[in-house]
């Protein structure tokens, strides 16, 4: 039996996914149980979420599953607990620029912007 639903490659593993307004940060980590994949802001503007669709990065967190038929997903992605080293990447050097210009610091500081 054949199933029905979107097929894409994970991690070189075929897949289906069945709901296409699901976004691809909800099916990563509730549908595979990848929770290498990290939400920071939820609006597709911080890159935490950042996977590789078809080798580009992807924001998941806004990217909806109807978009990725016959996609491959990667990037390496992963059960553990660390940052998927597509978004490690991104940590390392925009997250730092953006929050200096906007401001947005862990302990409360203020950026240049501020």
């Amino acid at each position: 039996m054949i199933q029905e639903g979107i097929r894409l490659v994970v991690n070189g593993a075929a897949v289906v996914a069945g709901d296409p307004s699901m976004t691809l940060f909800q099916f990563l980590r509730e549908g595979l149980g990848l929770i290498s994949v990290r939400n920071g802001c939820a609006k597709g503007q911080c890159g935490a979420c950042t996977v590789l669709v078809n080798g580009k990065a992807t924001k998941a967190c806004v990217f909806k599953m109807g978009k990725l038929e016959d996609a491959r997903v990667g990037g390496g992605l992963g059960p553990g607990r660390y940052a998927a080293p597509a978004a490690t990447g991104f940590y390392k050097t925009e997250c730092l620029s953006m929050r200096l210009l906007h401001g947005r610091h862990a302990d409360g500081g203020q950026g240049i912007a501020g």
